[in-house]
């Protein structure tokens, strides 16, 4: 009987050991949540570029984005009506122009403009009984133009200048003659894809006493 209490005295005071060296699990640490506000996305790409860049190379991206194209070129088929002698022919001409914008910001858009042109078919009429030819062997206009754009898309524009014209005759009638005088037109444009402008445009080429020429065209120019 002494044994067996023993005995159980001997295992309580083994499981007691065992106990006492078993670890007691640990509690977690409690985290405190993120605010709401802590919780933004990964910066993006520009971002990231714009933060890397010093301010001289942002000043530089600035001005080439706001810098804007001040400079055009194109070319115009005209269908002119001139008045020579009291008889009217109608040939048809071709014209290239150059123009740079001035003032760019302000309304209207104020720019010089530059023109020259040359015939690509004569006509003929009747002078006193003879089949007479004329042609414009030439001519060329400076002028300052101003534009008013109603959209990115639509605008109008008035041309006011000086232009020289000579004519090409082949009859006592009607010979080689140049003429300048006062020149003024009015157009509209539209703006298609890639910075190109097609445009409607009549005009007085010149008014003098000799002859006189005015013209409807149809053109294109390109901004760069």
């Amino acid at each position: 009987m002494v044994w067996a209490v023993l005995a159980l005295h001997a295992l309580l005071a083994f499981a007691n050991h065992a106990l006492a060296q078993e670890p007691s699990p640990q509690e977690p640490i409690p985290q405190e949540p993120i605010p709401q506000d802590q919780r933004t996305q990964e910066p993006s790409s520009q971002e990231q570029r714009s933060r890397e860049q010093g301010p001289q190379e942002q000043e530089q991206a600035q001005a080439e984005v706001a810098r804007e194209k001040v400079a055009y070129a194109g070319a115009d088929l005209n269908f002119s009506s001139m008045d020579a002698l009291g008889v009217t022919y109608n040939p048809i001409n071709m014209r290239a122009k150059v123009g740079v914008i001035l003032f760019p910001d302000r309304i209207p858009v104020v720019a010089v403009e530059s023109h020259f042109g040359f015939d690509v078919t004569d006509d003929s009429n009747t002078v006193n009984g003879q089949n007479v030819s004329l042609s414009i062997n030439y001519y060329a206009g400076i002028y300052a133009r101003a534009t008013h754009e109603f959209s990115d898309y639509v605008s109008v524009y008035g041309l006011l200048g000086i232009a020289v014209a000579q004519l090409d005759g082949d009859t006592i009638f009607l010979q080689d003659d140049t003429q300048s005088s006062l020149s003024y037109g009015l157009g509209a444009a539209y703006k298609a894809p890639l910075d190109i402008y097609i445009n409607l445009e009549i005009m007085q080429l010149i008014d003098a006493d000799a002859f006189s020429i005015s013209m409807a065209s149809l053109g294109a120019s390109y901004k760069f």
